[in-house]
């Protein structure tokens, strides 16, 4: 008998529990009396955006209008200086300047490009180009150079060493030279 009582009470028990809900336990929007559309009526649609100002903000910056006077700094001289005068060209002007034929003059610009003649030094070491090597002994029917230390010394493709111990080395800087973009072949 204990036993169909305490099952009939629970049944009841869960019965109650299916249709009776702790507010917290209730799913859905329209559970609630208190439940509002989340669509805006017409008349709630909100005429400028809220990050719109009012009123435009004076921003302090460099120029003498808009610097704040503050007397903290007395010695702070951009509120002396006369307000910048700007000059705006609307079409109009600019056709009436054109018909008064005001042009400037070819004086009044750079030269954009040289119009001189530039004479080379010939007799610069490296021709002007500091390349390690002195170009200064030419000879006919040849291509020849002679470094500060007098390395080496080429005539069409054959080498002769002159107090230089070490081939590579001299290979090397005749790879240099050759590579450079000042060796001169004088032809008979």
């Amino acid at each position: 008998m204990a036993k169909r009582v305490s099952k009939a009470t629970t049944s009841l028990f869960e019965n109650l529990k299916r249709y009776l809900k702790k507010p917290w336990e209730i799913t859905g929007p329209c559970a609630s009396p208190e439940y509002r559309s989340a669509l805006p009526m017409a008349t709630e649609y909100r005429p400028e955006c809220p990050a719109t100002t009012k009123v435009k903000p004076v921003v302090p910056t460099s120029n003498p209008e808009t610097v704040y006077d503050i007397k903290y700094f007395v010695r702070d001289q951009r509120r002396n200086r006369p307000p910048i005068q700007r000059t705006v060209l609307k079409k109009s002007d600019v056709v009436n300047l054109m018909k008064e034929n005001q042009s400037f003059d070819v004086t009044q610009f750079p030269i954009p490009y040289l119009t001189a003649k530039v004479e080379e030094d010939d007799n610069a070491y490296g021709g002007g180009y500091e390349t390690g090597f002195n170009f200064d002994k030419w000879e006919l029917g040849s291509v020849c150079f002679e470094d500060l230390n007098g390395m080496g010394f080429v005539d069409f493709g054959w080498m002769w060493i002159l107090e230089v111990d070490d081939m590579m080395m001299v290979f090397t800087s005749i790879c240099n030279l050759l590579s450079s973009y000042k060796l001169k072949k004088f032809l008979i």
